[in-house]
């Protein structure tokens, strides 16, 4: 979108999302990677776990159900209609559109159902074209169209606004189940509003300041209704400083400047009307007393029940909680809430959020801080400009903003539905001609820059006593104030430090951190050398399940307590997240590095606590900086590189090294070239049978994917499968076999030739895609392949890892798909398997027939799994049967089907079809 997100020439992004992303990237320890995509593919790859966020979300009901988003809005735009310069004064701005306009759209936009919800601004519906994007504008030069249907933050040139409606926030979002991600999503968004709360509007006023207002165009019959009346009646209902107030016999604040301006476009007079409460307000909306109420809060349900019609939202704000610190004002508890008394609309959902809640109404924002602060109610939800410019009152100081908790809340017009139709037309034109510039700074004058003014005279006069108390502890009170204020700022600026960098379970400082100072710590200690190291625990996964997360919690701390002990004068350790810890040590030669790293893997493998004893493997990936060395998070790269490498080693140490650096140019090369080699065709689908050992027949197959690479030629599973489950890339390739295996057999069906079951493998990946069935459920319907020739074959570390995974497999098998396990018997759990998974074959490991050669116990093992297995009426094939022996003993104890090179190598289809 213009200036949203967008890649210059030079290669270098800019615009408001990729700058709001930027900012978040300083309160969240992400690594952020850009992924240009058209909005619904945006989405898709959402969905599918290709890419972790987006932003610029609108919530429906499509969206929320496919999508978490965050608590605050990044953003709000209206739905708006351009057209050319030359061609303005045709469509005078919010009159109706007439019959037989082309509207123009992207497509896949997110505007079309604005044109639903919004048919009243048009004589009919008009024809909407989609165009991809470089097209839209030319189509709308040459005539193609009369007009572009965007978001109103989006410039065209030449072109101007001539309609504006359906005032939308949008959103970032994660994909279903990324809870962590959506969670530092938010601590991030809530530390930006309450540490740079002027932050948003300084993104509006640099890429969008005027771009999104349009012309105040006011028909005849409009022009005619304002002079006659000249001057209105507005009423307001208190709220309190900046929101509004009454003063000297004029309203003042955000409410009344929007007013102001209102008036100032429409060259009418405001008279305003004094009300001691909103239901004051509101009779005397009904009883004709006044002609407009300033700020109402948009609940349609509640303005039908007062005789009400509201005008379009001209100001939207974030609702917060506040409260007392220590006070627990959990939802699960009653709770007496305070609010102000125009909020009344929004009891419903206070309701929502707080069900045993009793709220009760007070006159002010300022109001409702007192009742709180003096304990007699336990929480107030106010906008947060009132909580941001009260809370920095010294007696506010044991009172707490909590943006985590609240919602948003949107400012409308209200007049009665017996006033003259213009009026609202008229309100809705006016409100639609402000900018996003001018509204946020019409918020930003009232909340951050103006002070309220009062002359000294006056207090004086006022508040005698109140003065002469002042006058005379000044001295006291300016020093007092003056010591709080530092001590306050020196808080301030520890818990903002600790935040960024600190981390809350072990108090070591984080891998924000590191990467911020380590540059500066190696520079000035130049005559040392330095090695960054990277521990992790083995399985800690599993320590966690088995033995609860608080024991989990334990071990961490255990762990960053034995680091912080051992006695390396200059050495920082950092928690990166997890079991997962990195630290920065001066050595003195490599030698002695390895004998210190060797101890403590030997010495610091088990935690003792709750009389247990458990033991862990330490995996340990070292990196040696080089005097070259000058990019700190490529050389913490290195160190993680290895970490991960040492999970593969029985010594559980790995330094990174030339191997290491070929390794990873390797893996580099392969995720470069994967995305234009499926499109090229290089991978290809190899078959390897199963046979019926007794009668030496064909009952299945196992379909395999090989890589041929024009340069290097065939590359086996072993070289590329790992790498692409890391990356997400499996998804892709897993389903392009099954499609393949579809082709094929759907083929040989038509031809009326013979078919047998065909096993695809799938990724553990998969079982975490929301998708997931859905997909496997079209590409069976596409090809029409009978039951039970399709077989998904997963492994029993992947079955074992994911929690709702006899539900997936329960649907799958109801799409008629065959579900075995692959490399049976190696896991920790597969009797529990046979029991909670819906299977039709199990394999059972090679390594397992390997060891019956020499085992008595193995050969005892295998009878028994056959033995069980057969008797819940599952299939058994025995995988890597090399040698006749080993035939002969599996048909021995009763398992019939093998694979292996005894029968056949994986080979290509038209092998394949040969022999089948």
């Amino acid at each position: 979108m213009n200036q949203f997100q967008e890649l210059d020439q030079s290669g270098l992004y800019h615009g408001y999302s990729f700058d709001y992303l930027q900012k978040i990237r300083q309160y969240a320890e992400w690594d952020i990677t850009f992924v240009q995509c058209e909005y619904q593919e945006c989405l898709r790859l959402l969905a599918d776990g290709e890419i972790d966020l987006i932003n610029y979300v609108e919530k429906n009901q499509k969206t929320e159900n496919n999508f978490l988003f965050s608590l605050r809005a990044s953003g709000t735009e209206y739905a708006a209609i351009s057209v050319l310069e030359e061609n303005f004064r045709k469509y005078p701005a919010n009159l109706k559109i007439p019959s037989g306009f082309r509207l123009g759209v992207l497509s896949g936009s997110k505007f079309t159902d604005a044109i639903e919800d919004n048919l009243t601004e048009f004589e009919q519906t008009p024809e909407l074209l989609e165009y991809p994007q470089e097209k839209l504008y030319s189509a709308l030069e040459s005539g193609e169209i009369d007009g572009i249907l965007s978001s109103s933050i989006t410039v065209f040139p030449g072109t101007k606004v001539i309609s504006r409606f359906s005032l939308r926030p949008f959103y970032f979002v994660v994909r279903n189940g990324n809870d962590r991600l959506l969670k530092e999503l938010n601590r991030a968004m809530n530390l930006i509003s309450l540490h740079e709360p002027l932050f948003v509007n300084r993104l509006y006023e640099k890429y969008y300041a005027y771009a999104d207002s349009e012309v105040l165009y006011l028909t005849k019959e409009e022009t005619d209704f304002l002079s006659d009346k000249k001057t209105f009646r507005v009423i307001i209902a208190p709220d309190g400083d900046p929101v509004s107030y009454y003063l000297n016999g004029s309203y003042h604040g955000i409410i009344a400047d929007f007013l102001n301006k209102t008036a100032r476009d429409l060259n009418v007079e405001i008279e305003p009307v004094e009300a001691a409460s909103f239901e004051e307000a509101l009779d005397k909306i009904r009883n004709g007393e006044a002609d407009i109420l300033g700020d109402f809060l948009i609940d349609e349900g509640f303005a039908e029940k007062n005789n009400l019609q509201l005008s379009p939202a001209f100001l939207e704000s974030q609702v917060v909680a506040v409260y007392k610190k220590g006070n627990d004002v959990s939802v699960k508890n009653p709770v007496k809430i305070a609010e102000p008394n125009n909020y009344q609309p929004l009891s419903s959902s206070l309701r929502a959020i707080y069900s045993k809640s009793e709220v009760t109404y007070y006159e002010s924002d300022a109001a409702c801080l007192d009742a709180v602060n003096t304990g007699g109610q336990d929480i107030s939800f106010i906008n947060i400009w009132a909580a941001q410019k009260n809370l920095g009152k010294m007696k506010y100081h044991d009172l707490v903003i909590d943006p985590n908790q609240g919602f948003t809340l949107q400012y409308s017009y209200a007049v009665s539905r017996n006033a003259d139709p213009r009026l609202v037309q008229i309100l809705r034109k006016a409100i639609n001609s402000i900018s996003s510039f001018q509204r946020f700074s019409i918020i930003n004058q009232n909340v951050f820059i103006t002070p309220q003014k009062v002359r000294l005279i006056d207090f004086i006069n006022t508040q005698p006593a109140y003065a002469f108390f002042i006058f005379l502890v000044f001295p006291i009170l300016f020093l007092y104030l003056l010591a709080y204020r530092i001590d306050s700022h020196q808080k301030d600026k520890k818990q903002i430090f600790n935040l960024a960098f600190v981390d809350d379970m072990t108090q070591l400082k984080n891998l924000h951190w590191m990467e911020k100072n380590a540059g500066r710590i190696i520079e000035e200690n130049r005559s040392k050398k330095f090695a960054f190291i990277s521990f992790d625990l083995d399985r800690f996964d599993i320590i966690n399940e088995y033995y609860g997360r608080k024991t989990g919690d334990q071990i961490i701390q255990y762990m960053a307590d034995t680091l912080m002990s051992i006695d390396v004068p200059g050495m920082i350790c950092t928690r990166v997240k997890a079991d997962h810890f990195l630290c920065l040590v001066p050595y003195e030669s490599r030698e002695i590095l390895e004998k210190k790293i060797s101890d403590i893997k030997s010495k610091k493998n088990s935690y003792s606590g709750n009389d247990t004893v458990i033991k862990f493997g330490i995996h340990v990936g070292v990196y040696i900086l080089s005097d070259s060395d000058q990019d700190i998070t490529a050389c913490i790269d290195n160190a993680e590189t290895a970490r991960r490498e040492a999970r593969n080693v029985s010594s559980g140490i790995v330094f990174f090294d030339d191997y290491l650096k070929d390794k990873l140019r390797v893996y580099k090369h392969i995720e470069e070239m994967q995305e234009s080699a499926l499109e090229n065709h290089e991978f290809e689908v190899y078959y390897q049978p199963k046979y019926n050992m007794e009668e030496n027949s064909i009952i299945g197959a196992e379909a395999l994917i090989r890589w041929n690479d024009p340069v290097h030629g065939i590359r086996m599973p072993s070289d590329f499968i790992l790498i692409f489950e890391k990356n997400g890339f499996i998804i892709q390739i897993d389903f392009f076999v099954l499609e393949e295996v579809c082709k094929f057999l759907r083929s040989r069906i038509d031809a009326g030739e013979k078919v047998v079951p065909i096993s695809v493998n799938q990724s553990r990946v998969h079982l975490s895609e929301k998708h997931y069935v859905q997909r496997l459920g079209e590409i069976i319907r596409k090809y029409s392949i009978p039951d039970g020739l399709i077989e998904l074959e997963l492994t029993e570390t992947a079955i074992s890892e994911i929690d709702d995974v006899e539900n997936i497999l329960n649907q799958a098998k109801a799409l008629n798909y065959r579900i075995s396990i692959d490399d049976f018997g190696t896991g920790y759990s597969s009797l529990t398997m046979l029991n909670r998974v819906p299977l039709d074959a199990i394999k059972i490991d090679r390594n397992f027939l390997i060891e019956s050669n020499n085992s008595k116990k193995t050969r005892e093992i295998i009878r028994l799994v056959v033995e069980m297995a057969h008797a819940l009426g599952i299939q058994v094939v025995c995988e890597g049967v090399e040698k006749q022996d080993q035939a002969d003993f599996l048909m021995s104890i009763g398992c019939r089907f093998g694979q292996g090179f005894l029968f056949s190598k994986p080979i290509p289809i038209n092998d394949f079809m040969r022999i089948l």
